[in-house]
């Protein structure tokens, strides 16, 4: 018939040969190397296809074959972009080239969502961000990293008018005046007003952080109903929480302050939106008076990463009771992260180790020596927690290591950045593993480091026997492999 006719390839090495269900086959092993299976597709299904992968999965499609390169430069499918300008030198000889061609993409990326700049011409930058603004009705994230002066007057107004549904922006640079003018602040603050994530990195900052930081973002703006997440470095943190009471839909915040987190100055307002996740790493003050009390204002926690640094001082155990004793007991991932701290004998571990949140899935203890003694009374905490899954530690002793894969029956994921403590005898110990009926554990990832004095040829060879020898292939076998090396 004529449809099977237009359906069979015309080429002698690419003839088929029906199936006893009609499908076709290639008739020999020449022309199925030829010939892909996945040609076989109408090209509109082909085109959908594509459309799901990255830039730099299409960038090698693109080398499959003419066909390929046809179907695939085709500026529908370029949904997600990254130029990366940082190498531009390297290839002096093409950068000509490629700054012409940028704008020739974008103006024919109707259908580009993710557009991100990365170390791209200050003479360049401009006018990419205004062209995206007018010929990309459906982006939707926009990064500029280190891009110098990208936000202007212009661009803003194209943005704000060419698309709507632009909800997360990402800015990286120096100072904040190289990459936004900030006489168009009430632009920035309307344009921020449509998002619903917001990430700003600043290198260095002074005095003036607050006025030439915070106001071109969040003016005098009523509220932000949209904003969903918020990354960004602050100095004073009460000014920032002020500024919380006027996101009411934020459920992520990180903050990042090179400033002391003193309690006395810390002034809640009265409403706080309902974070699920929290970031902050900051330096405390005399105590964690601070801390305590910034988390007392969000009990609907259920992620939270604290990055404590003391300033070489000693943190009292009491106010690291302190801390875990506001935590939210619906907490299921807690990473904390404590520098200058004190060291702990089993006593004061059973303390504080009771506190933990009896839901967590992923806890992550680091800092100086957290735990001095061995490690078991954690250990009798965590047994407690039949949910943990993940488990990073930068301690570990041989009870312990025996223990933790005995008695948590989920964890998936165990990491250890310190096995200074461990022995020859623990890696042997995971062999006996084998036959223990005690043994419920099903790792699927594990790390190690700093095991060079412990982990010999024979303990590798326990390692290679034991239950979780599985959880060592990929990269954590290489990475425990390096750390033993």
């Amino acid at each position: 018939s004529d449809l099977e006719a237009t359906a069979r390839p015309s080429s002698k090495k690419q003839r088929l040969d029906a199936g006893p269900d009609g499908q076709e086959f290639p008739d020999s092993p020449l022309a199925a190397a030829d010939c892909c299976p996945i040609e076989w597709l109408p090209t509109e299904l082909l085109e959908r296809v594509l459309t799901e992968l990255d830039q730099t999965s299409l960038g090698r499609c693109a080398q499959v074959s003419r066909l390929w390169h046809q179907v695939v430069m085709q500026p529908l499918l370029w949904t997600k972009i990254h130029i990366d300008g940082s190498n531009w030198e390297v290839r002096s000889k093409n950068l000509v080239d490629e700054i012409v061609k940028l704008p020739q993409l974008l103006f024919a990326s109707a259908n580009l969502t993710c557009l991100s700049l990365d170390h791209v011409e200050v003479c360049l930058v401009k006018s990419l961000v205004t062209l995206a603004g007018r010929r990309c009705p459906n982006l939707r994230e926009l990064r500029l990293i280190r891009c110098g002066m990208s936000l202007t007057t212009k661009s803003l107004n194209s943005l704000l008018a060419g698309c709507p549904s632009l909800s997360l922006l990402q800015i990286e640079c120096k100072r904040l005046q190289y990459a936004v003018d900030l006489d168009c602040a009430p632009l920035l603050t309307k344009l921020v007003q449509r998002l619903s994530s917001l990430k700003v990195y600043i290198d260095k900052f002074g005095e003036e952080f607050d006025e030439y930081y915070l106001r071109p973002f969040f003016g005098h703006v009523a509220e932000f109903p949209q904003l969903a997440s918020l990354s960004i470095q602050i100095i004073e943190f009460s000014a920032m929480l002020q500024l919380l009471a006027r996101m009411p839909s934020l459920t992520q915040l990180e903050l990042n302050s090179s400033l002391r987190l003193c309690g006395a100055d810390l002034l809640l307002p009265r409403s706080l939106p309902p974070l699920r996740h929290l970031s902050i790493c900051c330096e405390l003050d005399k105590d964690a008076a601070g801390i305590q009390e910034l988390l007392g204002g969000f009990p609907q926690l259920q992620s939270l990463q604290l990055e404590l640094d003391s300033a070489g001082r000693s943190l009292p155990t009491s106010e690291v009771i302190g801390i875990l004793r506001i935590l939210p007991a619906n907490l299921t991932d807690l990473r904390l992260r404590l520098y200058a701290y004190a060291e702990l004998n089993d006593t004061e571990e059973a303390d504080w180790a009771k506190l933990l949140p009896p839901r967590l899935w992923r806890l992550e203890l680091e800092g100086h020596k957290i735990i001095q003694g061995t490690g078991l009374e954690l250990m009798k905490s965590l047994a407690c927690r039949s949910t943990l899954a993940e488990l990073k530690i930068d301690f570990c002793t041989d009870d312990l290591l025996r223990a933790l894969l005995s008695q948590l029956p989920r964890l998936r994921s165990l990491c250890i950045t310190d096995c200074s403590r461990l022995t020859r005898q623990a890696w042997a110990n995971l062999r006996d593993l084998q036959t223990s009926a005690a043994f419920q554990c099903d790792l699927h990832e594990f790390e190690a480091f700093g095991c060079d004095c412990s982990l010999c040829d024979e303990g590798v060879a326990a390692l290679c026997t034991s239950p979780i020898a599985r959880a060592c292939g990929g990269s954590a076998c290489s990475r425990t492999g390096a750390a033993a090396s």
